[in-house]
């Protein structure tokens, strides 16, 4: 076996591995690969010009950045390029290329980082060569930054407003990138408009600016809206925008006011009409209340705010003084909202009183107070009154109280008079009235205003005081009753005598009683009169005629018309009085039926005065006629209602004091017998 040709390749192999390692660099030094300057964001690949760029590359993230590879084929044969990148934010436009020789070509390499990408990184693009198979690696050292950390930011996400009203609305442009010119775009109805004069906004790092968005939707407008705003960064055409969700209600909606009040009639002491305010709409209200007409008046409150559905009550006070004229007077009351305004009129009557009723009020102002001592002077008076009546005790002590009570009725009487006196002399002469009022004023800023919350606590202290005391007044008239334990029985003797006379009292009381029934009876036959017998009768006789004269109007209506025209006329224009005036007459026949239900009993009642009884019943329908005419014809009802609407203070002040009057007599008649 020859052994030779093996011997001699392995002696060859060192020797061949050198030569081909030499000769490796020579054929990759073919190729030559240079990196170029940068270019941001072009789309252009043809404007690419190659200038040598031999540093690292600073690169902002979301850019879209080109950096330019320059291949030249230095062999002598044409070849084939394969390109590939190892970067997931890298890319290549094309995989290969051919590249003749002598030939060089412009590789240009897409590198566009996210926003969360930042630090020095590195990016390896491989070139290997088809032909001789041949791997070149380039490192390409980044610094990759936030350049373009920019927010845009409204205040507000979802808001309701009112047509015809403003919404403002704050936005805020922040830019923590490098410095970029913004441009502001706004999706939005044409009646939403912003602050700003252009639509460019230029911020370097760390600045910020503020947008208004004015909203003035029309009167009518209804619906929900989305107003979109964005801000497109000029370096690099990024785009961050917020939105707002406006609902618009019209403005009928929104603010819905309604004020009340009520005509009324004054004198020229004044008064104090309330005016109720109520905000019905959706929206909570601010409101400016005046009025308009007259200029004797002012209000409570002005200014206030209501919520929805809330109501409010102001005073409007009316005070005429002496040069303005009597009569009607028409007043608006006008309340503002936003740029809404509702408006209520009403009718002021203005009346002047008699010359006796202003007196009267005038005193009755000044001595109030007295008025008041004086009632509780009486009550006092009454309370000890009631107290001596149930403190007599036995026969003989009520016989002496009943005598004593006629005295005390004529000491009552002096003692009202003597404080009477007292208080005309001080209001007619002004008897040390200026130190009363200053001492009342002083004591009620004192000691009064500064304990106003303690006002329940003692009024609640003085009611269990009082009914402590009527407790034990109880006790004690209790145990007066009791018999003392001492006292020895009655014999049986004493209680038959005791018998005998109160059954022989009793007898007497009787017969006294029936006497003076009798008595009454006889008078009470003696001046009833039965007048019922004739009520009824008339009134269906009145019913008979109505019947009968409208089947006589509807049979014969037109010459009946023609013939008594005024008449119909007189009742179709006075009917309401009529009307009355049936009501009044069946009121009377009322009375008069109960006056004289006594006489039905008395079947033996001779029928006497029959004709002084018509004649009575006659005179009064005529004296009600008149009444009713004359309310007619010079329309009395209406000054009867402004007297009324006028001097009900005082009427119903009077009635008060009747009243208290007739319970006082009553009171007293009772004691006295």
């Amino acid at each position: 076996m020859n052994n030779k040709p093996i011997r001699l390749a392995v002696a060859l192999f060192p020797v061949m591995l050198f030569l081909f390692l030499s000769a490796l660099p020579g054929a990759l030094a073919q190729v030559k690969i240079e990196l170029g300057r940068p270019y941001a964001n072009i789309e252009d690949f043809s404007a690419i010009r190659f200038n040598a760029h031999t540093d690292y590359y600073e690169i902002c993230s979301l850019d879209r950045t080109i950096i330019p590879v320059l291949i030249k084929n230095n062999n002598n044969f044409p070849d084939t390029f394969a390109f590939n990148v190892d970067n997931e934010y890298a890319s290549l436009p094309l995989k290969s290329a051919v590249l003749k020789s002598g030939k060089s070509a412009i590789l240009p390499l897409i590198v566009n980082p996210p926003i969360e990408k930042e630090g020095n990184t590195t990016i390896i693009l491989d070139i290997i060569t088809t032909k001789e198979a041949l791997k070149r690696s380039v490192i390409i050292k980044t610094n990759i930054k936030k350049c373009y950390l920019f927010g845009l930011e409204i205040s507000k996400e979802k808001d309701e407003i009112c047509g015809c009203s403003y919404g403002m609305y704050d936005l805020e442009l922040q830019n923590n990138g490098e410095h970029d010119i913004f441009t502001f775009v706004l999706d939005a109805p044409g009646w939403v408009n912003s602050t700003l004069e252009n639509n460019t906004i230029m911020l370097g790092r760390g600045e910020k600016r503020e947008i208004v968005l004015a909203a003035n939707p029309p009167c009518d407008e209804k619906g929900t809206f989305d107003i979109r705003a964005e801000a497109v960064s000029g370096k690099s055409d990024m785009s961050i925008g917020d939105e707002l969700e406006l609902s618009v209600l019209p403005q009928k909606e929104c603010y819905n006011t309604v004020i009340s009040a009520d005509d009324t009639a004054i004198d020229y002491f004044g008064r104090n009409i309330p005016i109720l305010i109520k905000n019905k709409g959706v929206k909570d209200a601010d409101y400016s209340l005046t009025a308009e007409g007259i200029d004797w008046y002012s209000l409570s409150q002005a200014y206030f705010s209501l919520k929805h559905n809330e109501d409010k009550t102001i005073n409007l006070a009316l005070y005429p003084d002496e040069g303005v004229a009597e009569g009607d007077y028409n007043l608006d009351i006008i309340a503002e909202t936003g740029s809404q305004e509702f408006r209520e009129s009403i009718t002021i009557k203005l009346k002047r009183k008699s010359a006796f009723f202003e007196r009267v009020r005038f005193y009755l102002n000044y001595v109030k107070y007295y008025i008041g001592l004086g009632i509780v002077l009486l009550g006092i008076v009454l309370f000890f009154a009631v107290l001596a009546k149930k403190r007599g005790k036995g026969r003989k002590a009520k016989q002496e109280t009943k005598t004593k009570k006629g005295r005390m009725l004529v000491w009552y009487l002096a003692i009202l008079a003597l404080i009477l006196i007292i208080l005309f002399a001080i209001f007619k002469y002004g008897l040390y009235l200026d130190k009363v009022k200053g001492f009342i004023s002083a004591l009620s800023a004192d000691y009064i205003l500064p304990y106003k919350a303690y006002f329940i606590y003692s009024a609640s202290g003085i009611g269990i005081l009082i009914i402590a005391l009527l407790i034990i007044h109880s006790l004690r008239k209790r145990e007066g009753k009791r018999k003392p334990k001492g006292e020895e029985a009655e014999s049986m003797e004493d209680k038959t005598e005791k018998k005998k006379e109160a059954s022989k009292r009793g007898e007497e009381f009787r017969e006294r009683f029936m006497e003076v029934k009798r008595v009454s009876k006889k008078t009470e036959e003696e001046n009833s009169f039965a007048v019922v017998k004739y009520a009824y009768p008339a009134l269906v006789a009145c019913l008979f005629l109505a019947v009968i004269s409208y089947a006589i109007y509807m049979f014969f209506g037109r010459s009946i018309y023609t013939r008594f025209g005024y008449v119909f006329d007189f009742i179709k224009a006075y009917y309401i009085y009529l009307i009355i005036a049936a009501a009044a007459l069946l009121l009377l026949l009322f009375v008069v039926y109960l006056a004289t239900r006594g006489a039905k009993k008395n079947k033996k009642k001779k029928k006497t005065g029959k004709a002084r009884r018509i004649i009575i019943i006659t005179i009064w329908l005529i004296v009600l006629s008149g009444v009713v005419y004359s309310f007619v014809y010079y329309n009395l009802i209406s000054y009867a209602k402004d007297f009324f609407a006028v001097y009900y203070p005082y009427i119903l002040i009077g009635i008060g004091i009747l009243t208290i009057l007739i319970m006082i007599l009553h009171f007293h008649s009772r004691n006295i017998k």
